[in-house]
């Protein structure tokens, strides 16, 4: 169970890795919703769902990091 969530983690991060890299926004926002199914997938596997919380960071520090590339 705990590698399929790690498993599951590792692509939703990968997802929401290249969502922030298309242009297009279909693209962006398809990219998005595969991460997120990934991240329920871990979620789902995981025992204790810490990876879940990992992932809002992520998306937090992914947020914070579009900001300082516009300025």
């Amino acid at each position: 169970m705990i590698v399929s969530s790690l498993a599951s983690l590792g692509l939703a991060i990968i997802f929401l890795f290249v969502s922030s890299k298309v242009l297009h926004q279909i693209l962006q926002l398809l990219t998005f919703l595969i991460a997120i199914f990934w991240l329920c997938s871990s979620w789902f596997f995981s025992i204790v769902p810490s990876e879940f919380f990992i992932a809002i960071a992520f998306l937090l520090i992914t947020q914070k990091m579009h900001a300082l590339e516009r300025e």
